[in-house]
């Protein structure tokens, strides 16, 4: 066989000059050091929002440039205000007056209704174009199909009703096999043979 010299590659090994500038370089090379991410809260979340909602009404007050001035001096304006304000109580008075009055109008049509005037008067609140009478008709179905519910149901009650015992039979302990005697034991094994037990 023969024997093959092998020899090392000489390593380039760096030179204290050039490890300097390469040391150099990395110093000179700016180094940021980033801020770890953080979960925002809901708090910082609601702040932004309000930051982001001020910052547009700013820029749209900006953008806008009418006078509301000019609005509040007009005369018309002025006039229909003063209106309202005076004649409020009276249109409140006069409101309340037909909403009473209308209110004993439906009492008297729908007797059956008596005690249940809150309530018409709850729902004339949330439902103020709604007529009183179409109300009331709606509250008296409403007592009328509880009225013939309860009714139904004592019907029905009174029907499936079953005559009952109040005495209750006496529960005879029978005895085992081992206590009884040879007589009473053959007495009962003839009885279950025969169908009788």
């Amino acid at each position: 066989m023969e024997e093959k010299n092998i020899t090392p590659e000489p390593i380039e090994e760096e030179t204290e000059i050039e490890v300097a500038e390469n040391e150099k370089e990395i110093e000179d090379e700016p180094f940021e050091i980033e801020e770890p991410k953080v979960r925002k809260s809901p708090k910082d979340y609601i702040l932004e929002r309000r930051s982001q909602r001020l910052a547009k009404l700013e820029e749209e007050r900006l953008n806008n440039n009418f006078d509301d001035d000019e609005d509040e001096n007009d005369l018309q304006t002025i006039v229909a205000k003063e209106l309202d304000k005076r004649l409020k109580p009276l249109s409140e008075t006069l409101g309340n007056q037909s909403f009473q009055q209308e209110l004993q109008e439906v009492l008297t049509t729908y007797p059956g209704l008596k005690g249940n005037e809150e309530a018409i008067k709850k729902y004339a609140q949330a439902y103020p174009d709604t007529p009183l009478e179409f109300i009331a008709q709606g509250i008296l179905f409403k007592k009328m199909s509880k009225e013939n519910g309860r009714e139904e149901a004592q019907l029905k009650a009174k029907s499936e009703q079953k005559g009952g015992n109040v005495k209750r039979p006496k529960i005879v302990k029978e005895k085992n096999a081992w206590e009884m005697s040879e007589a009473e034991f053959l007495e009962t094994t003839n009885k279950v043979r025969s169908g009788l037990y």
